[in-house]
């Protein structure tokens, strides 16, 4: 077994080392992210093996929990990081054709793998504060790298409320560390039953205050489409495919590990009702692509945290499948689409419908792949997305709330009408060519892959998914595994 601290230790190191090669090479620092992650992903590999029976502990100084820091990574856990390294990989390739980037950049993009494969690995509730710390000041530089106004913008209204949501979330760990004693995830959790309801929701509503901003909960999503249309691409890609998902799995942690999903998940559903519609009318209204694109994003988060909510009522493994599929529809989806529509603008800014009419038809890979990426995060048949809305429609009709669905269903259309109109835009008249690299082409090809492959044959995912929904809802192993019995 190669211990996964080294996943955290190794992406330090990484990011470290950067300024040194710079000082060699110029073009040694854009090496240094794909090996990385390709690194990481073996050593989180080769552990697939050690986690089907539980959570595996890994302990530091020698010291075993509550006492010391440890990493606590089950099947649900893994399959999580293994997401964001595989994503992060991806995205570390497409920037090997890019020049105009420094040092520091690469440096940033690495520290921002790091707090997001960090919040997923921890077991200690403290420690995943400061790797969302880590997360969010490596992602104000990432938005801002642009160094345009509206890059600025978005980075400075990503750090004001990120910083509000974090102080936040540091003062409900200080009241359960004040009430438990401990920080270890496992130890509050098997301590809960005996603190008193009144501070278990105080705790939880102000947890959700810290993790509502990394998952664009209404009202703390001000930020995300200012950040979104703001950054360059690629980085609105990082921020859908990569820093949104450590947050669903820190809300999970959090809600189902430690409090057993018994608090705030009411708050949480009538939140995710609220900005699942609010932010899909909105990208309805939009004219400019990339800010639908982002209005779009936080919908589906929407969406996602609504489902999340609903295992309160059932305990179901199925509906936390369910969250698992949707994550990894709008990790590859949304990453494609702002991906391609990068391709599509020929990377000058011009994200009007209008100013990208017959863009499609004139760069026809780029125009079928954002086709590629609409159709799975709308849902149509043959494509990955076609499985996540059908599961979703399931777990919803398991909550037998009939208007529920009917809304679900109506915003549905809405979705297709909108992805529809830009599409069709698209491939009408005469519109601007623009040359796209093979390594971009390549990149963009594989998220196609991701959910063209999975929609046609998508038992594979589903039998993954499955297993670590298993894993979550399993909290006692879980306990067990890392402190003893409860």
């Amino acid at each position: 077994m190669v211990s996964p601290i080294l996943v955290i230790a190794l992406s330090l190191f990484f990011a470290f080392v950067i300024p040194l090669l710079g000082m060699v090479s110029k073009k040694l620092p854009r090496l240094v992210p794909p090996l990385a992650m390709l690194v990481n992903l073996w050593i989180l590999i080769t552990n697939i093996k050690f986690v089907s029976r539980g959570a595996m502990l890994v302990t530091t100084a020698g010291l075993k929990p509550p006492i010391a820091i440890n990493l606590a990574i089950d099947r649900f856990s893994l399959l999580f990081v293994i997401l964001i390294q595989l994503i992060g990989l991806l995205l570390s390739v497409y920037y090997l054709s890019q020049d105009n980037r420094d040092q520091r950049f690469y440096m940033l993009f690495l520290l921002n793998i790091l707090g997001a494969s960090g919040i997923v690995m921890t077991g200690d509730i403290f420690n995943s504060f400061v790797f969302l710390e880590i997360l969010e000041i490596s992602s104000f530089g990432l938005v801002a790298s642009k160094k345009d106004r509206k890059a600025l913008e978005g980075g400075f209204k990503y750090m004001v409320i990120g910083a509000i949501g974090s102080s936040l979330y540091l003062l409900g760990i200080i009241v359960l560390y004040l009430t438990t004693g401990s920080l270890n995830m496992a130890e509050i959790a098997k301590l809960m039953p005996h603190i008193p309801e009144s501070i278990k929701l105080f705790a939880a509503l102000l947890l959700l205050a810290g993790i509502g901003v990394e998952v664009e909960l209404f009202p703390l999503n001000a930020w995300a489409p200012d950040a979104y249309h703001g950054a360059k691409d690629e980085i609105s890609t990082q921020l859908s495919s990569i820093i949104s998902k450590a947050g669903i799995y820190l809300a999970a942690r959090i809600f189902f590990t430690i409090f057993n999903g018994f608090y705030a998940l009411k708050i949480i559903f009538y939140l995710g009702v609220i900005t699942f519609v609010i932010a899909e009318l909105a990208a309805l209204m939009q004219k400019n692509v990339k800010r639908m694109l982002a209005y779009s994003s936080i919908g589906q988060m929407g969406l996602l945290m609504l489902i999340l909510s609903l295992v309160a009522k059932r305990g179901d493994v199925f509906v936390i499948t369910t969250v698992i599929l949707l994550a990894l529809n709008h990790a590859f989806g949304k990453g494609l689409l702002f991906l391609s529509l990068g391709a599509l603008s020929g990377g000058n800014g011009e994200y009007e419908i209008e100013n990208l009419g017959g863009n499609g038809r004139a760069n026809p890979l780029a125009g079928f792949l954002f086709t590629v990426g609409a159709l799975s995060i709308v849902g149509m048949p043959f494509f990955f997305g076609f499985w996540s809305k059908i599961s979703a429609l399931i777990s919803l009709m398991k909550t037998n709330v009939i208007y529920l669905i009917a809304l679900v269903l109506v915003i549905s259309l809405v979705e297709i009408y909108y992805y529809g109109n830009v599409i069709v835009n698209l491939f009408r008249g005469e519109g601007k060519k623009y040359g796209i690299s093979i390594v971009p082409a390549a990149v963009m090809i594989l998220f196609a892959l991701f959910v063209i492959v999975f929609g046609i044959w998508p038992h594979p995912v589903f039998q993954i998914a499955q297993s670590a929904a298993v894993s979550l809802i399993e909290r006692t192993t879980y306990i067990s595994s890392i402190i003893g019995g409860m």
